[in-house]
């Protein structure tokens, strides 16, 4: 799981956010796996305003931001050092990134390159339909979910809710890392250098 990175697009009311929550939902239920999110209305869920509220952890996590087109466009970052190090924060604290937008290309390029998978929703009076494609095996599959009580009291979450701005000031975040490491070295469970950890 760690480092996944999945894209949910589609128009407002399409149901690309139903989905991400219902598999954030099943994560967090089936696995206890906590999900991070700048949503306020799922039950269960973690609201966060920044990075830093992301506990500097190596346990498996959700990171849901809905409507990321707002924070995550080509503006996110002035450099690519500042997002390849989003990137290996992604990845190394075993974080499963979800995201939403209307539209895939109102998202930073350099975050839909490294996708892993995608969906596009659209939907009707009864169903919602998704396509998902795997980009890394260039593959993709169809999933309908039928529109019932049952699915809606599952994601337990108010569709009209605009969510939160997400603050990505990497700066701040590079000193919890630099704050995380030395306490690990100091506490001798940094081998060397080479951040080899003691068995």
């Amino acid at each position: 799981m760690a480092g996944i990175i999945t894209g949910f697009y589609g128009f407002q009311r399409s149901g690309k956010t139903a989905l991400a929550i219902l598999l954030s939902r099943l994560l967090n239920d089936e696995y206890d796996i906590p999900v991070y999110t700048n949503m306020n209305s799922p039950k269960g869920f973690i609201t966060i305003e920044s990075l830093e509220d992301i506990p500097y952890n190596f346990k498996p996590k959700v990171l849901l931001l809905d409507e990321a087109m707002q924070f995550l466009d080509s503006r996110a970052w002035s450099d690519n050092q500042k997002s390849s190090f989003f990137f290996n924060i992604i990845g190394k604290l075993n974080i499963f990134l979800m995201l939403t937008s209307p539209i895939m290309d109102m998202i930073d390029i350099r975050l839909r390159k490294q996708h892993n998978y995608m969906f596009i929703a659209k939907s009707d009076d009864k169903n919602i339909y998704y396509r998902c494609f795997d980009v890394q095996r260039n593959t993709q599959k169809d999933i309908i979910l039928e529109k019932n009580k049952k699915l809606f009291d599952y994601l337990d979450y108010d569709h009209q809710e605009v969510p939160d701005v997400i603050d990505l000031d990497i700066e701040q975040y590079v000193d919890k890392v630099r704050a995380y490491a030395k306490k690990m070295k100091n506490n001798n469970l940094i081998k060397n250098e080479r951040n080899v950890l003691k068995l």
